[in-house]
Formats: structure tokens, sequence, C-alpha cells
């Protein structure tokens, strides 16, 4: 059999299985082209506005994207990629699955396997799909992530979904909030403010009535530009302000975030946060470079910190874990999380905090344990709260 016969028989059969909505999946994997960064395209059959439909999901690497298809464009555009782009296809019938499969000297292989015949349901795909923060969300396209027409620039994808999953991370913790009452957000070193857009936009989306959201950055260009934004899409309650952190005083912010905030900046917002008796404090270090310096060898640690990678991964949790500690002695409940998955950023680490008025007494003196056992001389924020070792 030559090889467009083989071919011409498994879109044949793709087309007189779609005709009779017969199938129910047809996936097509192994990129010709060396260089692609596409693994596999999937196609399933849905029903949109009551008409028999196709979904393709195209699978990258780092992310999938999804487009739909009349039935006629599908069998167009599966018949040019399977003849083009593709060198296997794998078709699932009502009762069998075929198996095409084209060698890069162009040889056709095509087997059919029968399978236990059951009914293919038509999914219902007619609904909005609900995101996090919408695609089409006004402030996504004025700061680059997204187009004109709310499709996410592929370049932005990483920073779409680290947006999505951060505002997933905070949304539990504003569950028991009363929309009603007046809130404000404080977000230290907010940068660009793509976090600060997004969490307004959702708590606006979420019915937070007297919500008031602040931004704070060092860099004023970027402080202008972000109040320039806010105001032509009409986010009412979002402002910017130029500072530091130990600059703005008295926000009394219900709910103070810091992301990224490099070394011992953290340890401010932290600080600020204490000092202002925020509900909720939020940060996701990075950067942290000052445990390290202050650590000297001793018997227990020398060993320990032979490779200078160990070392500063080691410094780094340290850091965080006495974070989380001191907080813990405050009164708030901690948890320390993965932000978003490592391909997406080495700065993955959020750690969370709501008051709730246990104060953890040995949680000071575990810190302490610690800093004798590992050699650490000091740490920024332990000496920026004044403790001592066996002080009351």
């Amino acid at each position: 059999m030559e090889k467009e016969d083989k071919i011409g028989i498994f879109l044949k059969e793709l087309a007189t299985a779609l005709e009779l909505s017969l199938w129910s999946s047809l996936t097509l994997s192994q990129p010709r082209e060396k260089l692609s960064t596409i693994k596999n395209l999937y196609f399933r059959p849905v029903r949109l506005r009551n008409e028999d439909a196709c979904q393709m999901v195209v699978r990258y690497k780092d992310r999938e994207e999804t487009k739909n298809f009349s039935k006629q464009e599908f069998l167009a555009f599966a018949s040019q990629s399977i003849r083009q782009h593709f060198y296997y296809a794998h078709l699932v019938n009502n009762g069998k699955e075929g198996h095409l499969l084209i060698s890069k000297r162009g040889f056709v292989t095509l087997k059919w396997k029968n399978t236990i015949s059951t009914s293919i349901p038509l999914p219902v795909h007619d609904k909005k799909k609900s995101y996090t923060i919408a695609p089409e969300s006004e402030f996504l396209f004025r700061l680059g992530i997204a187009s004109r027409n709310g499709v996410i620039l592929p370049s932005q994808y990483s920073k779409y979904k680290q947006i999505c999953r951060y505002v997933e991370l905070l949304a539990p913790l504003l569950d028991e909030t009363d929309c009603e009452k007046p809130m404000l957000v404080a977000d230290m070193g907010c940068g660009k403010g793509y976090l600060t857009f997004a969490l307004h936009q959702y708590l606006l989306d979420t019915g937070f009535k007297k919500i008031k959201t602040v931004g704070i950055d060092l860099k004023e260009k970027v402080i202008q530009e972000n109040n320039r934004i806010a105001r032509d899409i009409g986010l009412d309650g979002l402002e910017f302000i130029h500072g530091s952190i130990s600059g703005v005083r008295d926000l009394k912010p219900n709910v103070l975030i810091a992301l990224h905030a490099c070394d011992t900046a953290t340890d401010d917002a932290i600080y600020y946060g204490l000092e202002q008796r925020s509900e909720i404090i939020v940060v996701a270090p990075c950067c942290q470079k000052q445990v390290r310096k202050s650590i000297t060898v001793n018997e227990t640690n020398s060993s320990l910190f032979r490779y200078g990678i160990i070392e500063e991964r080691f410094a780094s949790d340290l850091t965080d874990l006495i974070r989380a500690n001191v907080l813990r002695f405050h009164g708030y409940q901690v948890k320390v999380m993965e932000f978003v998955n490592l391909e997406h950023t080495p700065k993955n680490l959020l750690i969370t905090a709501e008051f709730k008025k246990k104060q953890k007494e040995e949680a000071r003196d575990e810190i302490f344990l610690w800093m004798r056992l590992f050699g650490i001389g000091q740490h920024y924020l332990v000496d920026k709260l004044g403790w001592k070792e066996n002080a009351d």
C-alpha cells in the first residue's frame, strides 16, 4: 500500500467518524521540525452553541493553549498537520483505535486495534471559562501581558500564570473578611505593579466595596506610569506612592504584601507589618544574602557547608524559617508554600501569615537554638526587633 493510500485511509476514517460523531480524540505528536516548541496537538469533540465542533489543545513544554474549530476547519487543519508537520497520529473511534506512523524516510505504517465499544458522549463546552484573572482584563493589555483582544502573549505566559497563582493563594486568606468594611492593602516594593493591579481587580470583582490598594516603590517613573494606567482604566481605589518601606509611615494596612523584596527588604516589610498590626502579611523573599554572610564555621556546620551552593541554599531557607518563627511568636498562623513552579521562576517561596492572637513563645527560643547550632552571628529581623537570647 502506497504512502498516500495509508494516510488517505486514515483521514477518510477520521472524516467518517467526525460526520457520525463517533470519535473521542485525535493526538498528533513527534513534530517533524527539529526546533519545534510544540510537544503535541490534542483534539476532542465539543459542542458550541448547540453545534458539533472540535477543540484543539496545543501542548508546549511549559504551557497549553486552546482553540476551537468547526468540523470542516478541523478536518482541513488535521489533514494538513498529518501530511506535513507530524510523524505520528493516534485516533480513538467508537470501538477501535488507529495508529498512523510516518518514518523520517517517508515509510508509512497504519495499524488498527479493536477496543471495547462504548458510546461516546459529546462534551458540552458552551460556557465561558472561569479565570482567576480574565485574560481580557484591561490592565493586562496595558502592562504588555495580553493583546488588545485578550490573548496572553506567548512570552508572557509564565508571568500570567504567576499572577493567577498569586491571587489564588491570597484568596483563601480573605474569605472571612467582611467585604462591606473598609480594607487597605499595601504592596511594598510593587515594581511595575503586575500583582498589585491583579489583586485590586480581583477584590473589586469579588465584591469588596470599600477596598483601597496602595503600591509603594522607589522607582519614580514606574510609579507615575502605574498611576496613569490606573486612572485611564478606571480602577478606583488603586494608588501608587513613590517611597521606601520605612519611609511610608502609619498606613495601617489590613493586608501587607512584599513580593520579591531583595535581601533584608523582606525583613523591613515584615517588621512594618508587625508594627502596623496588619491582619495578613504575605512575603515572597528573594536574594537572601545577609544570613550567609554572618555564618561562622564551627564543629557542627563545617562539613555541612563544604559546598558553596549548599551553604547558599541552606542559609536562604534558614533565613525564611527564622522569619516564619518571628511571625509565629507574634500570634500569626504561618504557612510556607510554593508560589509557582521552579521552571517559571527560582524565586518561588511564599510565606503567608494570618493574625490569630495565638502567640508561640517557643518560636523565639527555636530561633536562637538554630543560630547557635549553625553559627549564625546575626539575623537582620531579629536585631531589628531588639531580641537578645535569654531576654524576656
